[in-house]
């Protein structure tokens, strides 16, 4: 049994915002989306997208390589 400190210590303030790998839809590149438990974030089921070892970054505006986020993944990932 794990015993828990008696000094009113508090986790809430250790917490940090989920992190998602990035994604994108097979056939449609350059758009990266947040991939989920089983797809995408915004809807995309796994078996169409290619995952990447990278974290999913929601930015408004195309990166140096031509890549944006998905606009509803950006804004689930922001809430």
């Amino acid at each position: 049994m794990t015993e828990l400190p008696d000094d009113d210590r508090s986790f809430t303030a250790a917490r940090r915002p989920a992190r998602f790998a990035a994604c994108e839809e097979d056939g449609v590149p350059g758009v990266e989306h947040a991939a989920g438990a089983h797809g995408t974030l915004c809807g995309i089921p796994d078996a169409r997208i290619t995952v990447y070892r990278r974290l999913f970054v929601p930015r408004r505006l195309p990166t140096l390589r031509g890549r944006r986020s998905c606009g509803r993944c950006r804004d689930i990932v922001r809430r």
